[in-house]
């Protein structure tokens, strides 16, 4: 990944009963304003890190569970690699995930429980070269370039 990114893509998934919502910054992929959203507020690359920040908000009128951590053999905070289609650098912390990996160990979560109203910030930041860190996904990609960044909460 170099710090020529052509696009930015930022797709946020948040597990919930109604419906889903990414923003970035004052841009939202959905006009509702009454579901579980996810908002970028910072993002930053350059030759050493890559740098995420994004506030979780509970618009509902139910309380919602977030995945907070994913672990199989050691806490890996989330799941890292370069998708198939080797143009999207993946970054995923969920459990709910079709996988063909065989573990020893069965991969386990902690979530929190976001009450109606409340807002939760989280942020992830990696080092460039990004390392993957597989849980679900099963082989690695061939490129060392990516054009877009996925989240997936």
């Amino acid at each position: 990944m170099n710090r020529n990114i052509l696009s930015i893509v930022l797709t946020a998934c948040i597990l919930s009963s109604i419906s889903q919502k990414a923003t970035f910054g004052d841009v939202s992929a959905n006009e509702q304003n009454s579901d579980v959203s996810i908002t970028i507020t910072k993002f930053h690359v350059n030759d050493q890190t890559v740098e995420l920040s994004w506030k979780i908000a509970n618009n509902t009128d139910h309380d919602v569970w977030i995945c907070d951590d994913v672990s199989v053999y050691e806490k890996l905070d989330f799941e890292v690699y370069l998708s198939e289609d080797e143009q999207s650098l993946l970054i995923r912390r969920r459990l709910d995930v079709p996988t063909d990996v065989v573990w020893t160990q069965v991969p386990d979560g902690r979530y929190v429980l976001l009450r109606s109203g409340q807002e939760r910030t989280e942020s992830v930041s990696l080092d460039v070269p990004v390392t993957p860190r597989l849980m679900f996904a099963g082989g690695l990609a061939t490129s060392d370039h990516a054009k877009r960044i996925v989240l997936e909460i």
